[in-house]
Order: C-alpha cells, then sequence, then structure tokens
C-alpha cells in the first residue's frame, strides 16, 4: 500500500513513471524495519521496529514462504500494548509457528510465560544474547521480528 501511495503521488505530481520505478527498485529499508542484512555469518530479515498480532503473522507467513538453501530461524519479541488480550495473541503467534513449521525462539516476559507450551523463550534480548554467545548461530536465514520495546536490534552483534 505504501508503494502504490508513493506511485499516486508521484503521478499526481507528473513525475515520469520510469523514474518512479526507479526509485521504488532502488529503495532500501532502514531504521530496523523489513531490512535484509548479511552480517557474514547469517542473513536477517531485521523488523525489530514494530509489532503487533497481524504483523507479525504475515511475517511468519512470508518467512515460512521464502525460498533459502539455509536453515531458517525465527526470533521473536514480545509485542506490546495489548492490554487482556496479550497472552492469547501471544498464544496464537506459537500456535502459527507451530502450524508454519518455523524453528523458533521467542524473547520477552509475554513469551516467557508460555513455557508450558513447548518453547524455548528468554526473558529479554540480553539474555537471548548472552545465549547466542555461548551456541554461535552459522549459516542461517533469520528473521527478527518483535515491537521495539523488546530491543531486538540488540541481537545483531551475536548473528
Amino acid at each position: 500500500p505504501n508503494a502504490l501511495a508513493a506511485v499516486c503521488i508521484g503521478q499526481h505530481f507528473g513525475v515520469a513513471d520510469d523514474r518512479i520505478a526507479q526509485a521504488l527498485a532502488s529503495y532500501t529499508p532502514g531504521n530496523n524495519r523489513s531490512e535484509f542484512r548479511d552480517t557474514g555469518r547469517n542473513q536477517l530479515v531485521l523488523d525489530a521496529y514494530n509489532a503487533n498480532p497481524t504483523s507479525m503473522a504475515a511475517a511468519l507467513r512470508n518467512f515460512a514462504a521464502m525460498a533459502s538453501d539455509r536453515p531458517k530461524l525465527a526470533i521473536l519479541g514480545g509485542m506490546k500494548e495489548l492490554g487482556a488480550e496479550s497472552r492469547a495473541e501471544h498464544e496464537a503467534i506459537v500456535d502459527a509457528v507451530k502450524r508454519l513449521g518455523v524453528d523458533a525462539v521467542f524473547v520477552g516476559p509475554e513469551f516467557v510465560e508460555l513455557a508450558g507450551m513447548g518453547i524455548t523463550a528468554y526473558t529479554d534480548a540480553n539474555a537471548a544474547l548472552e545465549a547466542l554467545r555461548q551456541k554461535p548461530l552459522s549459516g542461517y536465514l533469520i528473521l527478527v521480528k518483535g515491537s521495539r520495546g523488546t530491543k531486538l536490534e540488540t541481537l545483531v552483534e551475536g548473528l
């Protein structure tokens, strides 16, 4: 939708279609929003700026559908500000991970509460980073997705 809006605005102001197409093709996301990064050890899809149940489910579906010769791992952080629905929405994400067959680890107290669902969960990003330092990952395609408050961008140094 954002790209379509950009096309419409460009056309409204008389920007040539080939310039619009070139601008869209050369766009590189930043600010931890759907960034693709190669760390030399792993390839990351870094989307650690925001998360809600809809965006988390969409990111998981897209990640599961991505073609890759690398093993995949999702590192998912808690979704903030969900109020009374928080537990149910986090359970739904765990269920989606299982249904999609995606290997995942979870970060944040919202997921630690769900340890009985047979998941690996860390209390916060610092604990997850320490686990990565103890058992480094190499050769993976990794989705890093969570709310800004979970601070998953701090994991990049360990990936």
